[in-house]
């Protein structure tokens, strides 16, 4: 495997206050660390933006719709590999480290954090 592969998370969000915070949570619980978070608002009229800063994410605006901002994400993205979630989704902890283990062709479930 890579010696640790950052990962860039993609969050398309629009008007997005009330399921962001959770989604946000997480992702900075997972077991794999090495992720940047790359969350493309769609102009929203809350507080989605100031909530996802907070939380340690990129946040940039792009629209108009949902495809449209994941592609904008992939873009500006430096990670190897990207993942893309809905702004609603909460990942369980060990999904990126599984998904970089199939990636990479690692069998088992070796902790493959950041530093660790």
């Amino acid at each position: 495997m890579t010696e640790n592969p950052l990962v860039s998370i993609i969050i398309p969000t629009k008007n997005s206050e009330a399921p962001i915070e959770r989604c946000l949570r997480s992702i900075k619980k997972q077991t794999y660390e090495n992720i940047e978070i790359v969350v493309v608002d769609n102009y929203s009229k809350d507080k989605t933006c100031g909530i996802a800063k907070k939380l340690g994410a990129k946040v940039y605006l792009s629209g108009p719709e949902r495809s449209a901002q994941v592609n904008f994400g992939v873009k500006i993205a430096r990670g190897k590999y990207v993942y893309a979630v809905g702004s609603d989704f909460l990942i369980e902890r060990t999904v990126i480290e599984e998904c970089l283990q199939k990636c990479e062709g690692i069998e088992g479930s070796a902790h493959t954090s950041a530093g660790g």
